[in-house]
């Protein structure tokens, strides 16, 4: 609307200026007939008479046709206003509709427009929106990576997340929990102040009732990534929530809200961890990689270890995923996708304490017998998508933690995917990488091009 004012106000400009030329160019045409009939009788005859009338038509024709370019853009203008009046009695009356704008920006420069233009319209629901959204195009944003954003984006954040934190009265619990969400994809929660952080924890709390598992799970999940600290009271309404809905948490909700407890450093009681690890192990067969990855890595921060056909069960799922990846990555290199077994039923796994440091496990373990894998269990089948890199180092430090005995077709499958994840690990990765294989006792001098890229980056 701003170009079609200034094009109008071009226009107009533009035909004010042909008229004074054409006011000029009278004046000089008198002047020049005063001048002619003083001429001596020498001059040429009817010269300027007949060059007159031709000037004067065409600076007619110039000033009716700006004339024209400027009430077709007037009319423009009009119909946009009347537009503009329009959206905004609708933005009054239905604010989905503002909503609805919020989610079709694809853009963090068109989201903040937006935000500038209707900043008035805005209530509770849009700006919990506005800053979901952003953090869904935009995230995820390490926290060391805040400062180097552009400076519109940076503005953008602390404009969206100020009045988000004016909104926490106004908020439901989904609402919380999105905001909270977002400020942690954002790389944002180091930034928010204590004080704020506890209003938003309280507020969250006393939302509980009414919130859903995703919002129980998400919520954990951003708060123990943040460092938020966190009440022994606030942990015991969350554990007390999550237990009363338990039956309709789906599987990655199952799995997040059990890695993020130990980064919430609540370590509940047993009969909650027995009940809700006999919830994931339902739902085993529902988990990708990473969740498999996710579920391996927080029951070791949690102390806790899978055992009889729940680890059989584990180990089977484990083993699809690893020789999804290698065959994925054998497929994308055109050759035939390799054919693979479920692990035999001899092996033997062991019962050790787990280690807190993911990147630094040292802790020792016995080994015990593994049971068999049920068949029912095997008719299901997880999303096999393979595992990326550091989803098999969480997995293979995790099953190394609990000193589990793999059988040579389980070495050969962690062994092939790790050929493919090289290239992919970071030396504190493989270092942790190597680390495990060696005390799950896969052979790796049989494969030099593994232990050699290992050596490389740990040197």
């Amino acid at each position: 609307m701003l170009q079609l004012q200034r094009l109008v106000a071009q226009t107009e400009g533009n035909a004010k200026l042909s008229r004074q030329q054409q006011q000029g160019s009278q004046v000089h045409h008198a002047t020049a007939r005063q001048s002619s009939s003083s001429a001596p009788a020498a001059a040429l005859p009817g010269t300027f008479e007949e060059q007159q009338p031709k000037a004067a038509a065409a600076d007619v024709q110039q000033q009716q046709q700006l004339l024209q370019q400027q009430i077709l853009l007037r009319q423009l203008l009009q119909q946009q206003q009347v537009r503009q009046r329009r959206l905004q009695l609708q933005l009054r009356s239905e604010p989905a509709v503002l909503t609805s704008l919020v989610k079709r920006c694809h853009s963090w420069q068109h989201l903040q427009h937006l935000f500038n233009t209707y900043t008035q319209h805005f209530n509770a629901v849009h700006v919990s929106a506005a800053l979901t959204h952003l953090a869904q195009i935009q995230g995820p944003i390490s926290p060391l990576e805040l400062d180097q954003q552009p400076n519109g984006l940076k503005q953008l954040m602390r404009e969206l997340t100020s009045a988000a934190a004016a909104c926490i009265p106004d908020y439901g619990a989904r609402q919380l929990a999105n905001t909270i969400w977002a400020i942690s994809k954002l790389g944002c929660g180091s930034k928010v102040p204590r004080r704020l952080r506890n209003g938003y924890l309280t507020a969250f709390m006393q939302k509980l009732p009414g919130a859903a598992p995703q919002h129980i799970s998400n919520v954990a999940l951003a708060v123990g990534n943040m460092g938020w600290g966190t009440s022994t009271v606030w942990q015991q309404n969350l554990l007390q929530a999550a237990e009363s809905k338990r039956q309709f948490f789906k599987p990655q909700e199952l799995v997040s809200l059990l890695y993020a407890l130990p980064l919430l450093n609540v370590q509940p009681a047993q009969p909650w961890l027995s009940t809700w690890l006999d919830a994931c192990y339902s739902s085993l067969y529902h988990f990708n990689s990473q969740e498999l990855a996710m579920l391996g890595v927080g029951l070791v921060r949690l102390k806790q270890q899978l055992s009889g056909q729940q680890l059989a069960e584990y180990l089977h799922a484990v083993q699809l995923q690893l020789d999804a990846t290698v065959d994925i990555a054998q497929h994308s290199h055109g050759s035939r996708p390799s054919t693979r077994t479920a692990p035999s039923t001899g092996s033997s796994c062991s019962g050790g304490d787990a280690q807190q440091d993911l990147q630094q496990p040292t802790q020792e373990s016995q080994q015990q017998q593994q049971p068999t894998v049920s068949q029912d269990s095997r008719l299901q089948r997880p999303h096999l998508a393979g595992f990326q890199a550091q989803g098999l180092v969480n997995i293979l430090w995790a099953l190394a933690v609990w000193g589990v005995k793999l059988e040579p077709s389980w070495q050969a499958s962690s062994l092939a995917c790790t050929k493919q994840m090289l290239g992919s690990c970071t030396a504190k990765g493989l270092s942790t990488l190597l680390w495990a294989l060696t005390k799950l006792q896969v052979n790796l001098g049989s494969v030099s091009s593994c232990t050699g890229a290992i050596a490389c980056c740990t040197m």
